[in-house]
């Protein structure tokens, strides 16, 4: 089970320093959702992390529809290049191009391949083969190559899409799930187990959009410290979660 937060809001590098945060404490994802006025915020906010930190995967919500699905392609392979293989794109239809959203799917997975390829439409063929660009070659490639496969891509927005590719659904299990945060770590330790229960894979805390800095912070601290190891002691022997406490504590003053 994978635990992280989902974060809504904020300026690219309060998302950054949140991202930041989640990795020194131990978090396993960070999920940046779109800001439909800048919706290249969250991938901004994403590569700008890449450099403070190590493992921490980041989950980048990215509208489909708006702009030629090559052009976000090539986004998401820079960032997943900066980010050496830590990006997770959830890829969801902008608003009114879900009737074009399946074709937009199929265009950013033929990119993140390793050949050449050509994609005949309906919306978006590729090439385009207008009479203006003259002589243009039969397929395109997709650059920068990606060197490894992406760690996931999840699917919002409309299941059966998710479905036909046969990949995660975002929201649902067993794909990964939300829930809110809570500044009492027992509410997010039953929320994890009941998702597992359930058969999700991934739990992503949902910080209040109101949360100022310093409680965002506070509550992936929580996360990291309180909820997470927690979740891991279901086969450890009786008596470890009540020492484990006890230790934590004194250790933090609590």
């Amino acid at each position: 089970m994978r635990i992280g937060v989902l974060i809504a809001g904020g300026s690219p590098r309060q998302r950054a320093d949140a991202v930041c945060h989640a990795d020194h404490s131990g978090l396993d994802l960070v999920w940046l959702a779109a800001d439909r006025e800048r919706p290249a915020a969250s991938l901004v906010a994403a590569t700008a992390a890449a450099a403070r930190t190590r493992a921490v995967r980041v989950g980048v919500e990215v509208p489909l529809g708006d702009t030629h699905p090559l052009h976000v392609a090539e986004e998401i392979a820079v960032a997943d290049q900066v980010l050496q293989g830590r990006l997770v794109p959830t890829l969801t239809p902008s608003r009114g191009a879900e009737p074009d959203f399946a074709e937009a799917v199929r265009l950013v997975f033929a990119a993140a391949g390793p050949r050449p390829f050509r994609h005949p439409g309906p919306r978006w063929p590729t090439p385009a083969n207008l009479r203006a660009h003259g002589d243009v070659p039969a397929e395109v490639r997709v650059l920068p190559t990606r060197p490894h496969a992406p760690a996931a891509v999840w699917i919002d927005g409309d299941p059966a899409v998710a479905a036909h590719f046969a990949t995660p659904f975002f929201g649902r299990a067993p794909g990964p799930v939300r829930a809110d945060a809570d500044p009492d770590a027992a509410v997010m330790v039953r929320a994890v187990r009941a998702a597992a229960q359930a058969g999700a894979d991934t739990v992503l805390f949902r910080l209040p959009s109101e949360a100022g800095h310093r409680e965002s912070r506070d509550m992936i601290t929580t996360l990291a410290r309180d909820v997470r190891p927690r979740t891991q002691l279901a086969q450890l022997p009786p008596g470890l979660d009540e020492f484990w406490e006890r230790a934590t504590r004194e250790e933090f003053h609590v």
